[in-house]
């Protein structure tokens, strides 16, 4: 059995199986769909020998079998194989597609902030997305970051606070939890837009094997596309802070939101 002969759905159902075993009711809560859906693809896996089901109090419950043991354990090696090879494909697509997203000009002035992270490939993200923002600002622009990186046209400041008033064009926020403090702290240093970089969704089956596999093994490790906040909290969390005039773009699970200031 060859793990990506299978569907994300049929996959989704062996993640929910593999702590406990379940009925079929239960595995229509968790996995919000109808029983129309579920019990054909529950009938494929049976087939496949990937589950079995046991009858117990008028309801049957379905569990992973030995074989399904054993191919679950298969299916991380296949999506690391999988997001490494689409993460060097479409990189520069997602980074083109942010940096048009921020409709940036010739000589202004842009703040970039993200967390302080350690996964070398949101560091790469990281380090590569400040490269295009310089570049596109050039000789009279400035991109102010908030670590020590040794490139043209950028500046190291230690703290947002420090940054004089009003001399931001624009701040720019990667994987940032968007707070009332740094809204307020925005205002004071940005005289056009802050714009926020997150996904469009977090309940996708990769996002999720990635996210349970690394707080195993690494809790401090986050997997790249688990960036900043979701599009439901991000206008949630904007409309409490009265910022209701946004701006959207997004492609690929991504958003780039530009809050336009008075």
């Amino acid at each position: 059995m060859v793990v990506r002969d299978l569907t994300f759905f049929q996959l989704e159902i062996l993640k929910e199986l593999k702590f406990s075993p379940k009925y079929g009711l239960e595995l229509i809560k968790n996995l919000n769909v109808s029983s129309g859906r579920l019990y054909p693809n529950l009938k494929r896996l049976e087939n496949l020998r990937l589950i079995e089901g046991v009858k117990k109090d008028n309801r049957i419950y379905y569990s992973l079998s030995e074989k399904g043991i054993h191919e679950f354990g298969n299916i991380f090696t296949w999506i690391s194989d999988c997001v490494l090879s689409i993460g060097i494909n479409l990189l520069d697509d997602y980074l083109k597609f942010i940096v048009d997203s921020l409709n940036l000009k010739e000589g202004e002035r842009v703040f970039l902030a993200s967390k302080n992270v350690k996964h070398p490939f949101l560091m790469h993200i990281g380090l590569e997305l400040i490269k295009r923002i310089s570049k596109k600002v050039t000789l009279s622009g400035r991109v102010f970051v908030l670590q020590k990186i040794d490139l043209p046209f950028v500046t190291f400041v230690e703290r947002i606070d420090l940054l004089p008033d009003k001399i931001v064009d624009k701040s720019c926020f990667l994987a940032v939890d968007l707070d009332e403090k740094i809204i307020r702290s925005c205002e004071r240093v940005t005289k056009s837009e802050i714009t926020i970089i997150g996904k469009l969704s977090s309940d996708f089956f990769i996002e999720k094997c990635f996210r349970d596999a690394l707080d195993e093994i690494k809790p401090e490790v986050k997997p790249p596309f688990l960036i900043g906040l979701k599009k439901e909290e991000l206008l949630e969390e904007l409309k409490e802070h009265g910022c209701e005039n946004v701006r959207f773009s997004s492609w690929g699970g991504i958003f780039v939101a530009s809050i336009i200031l008075q």
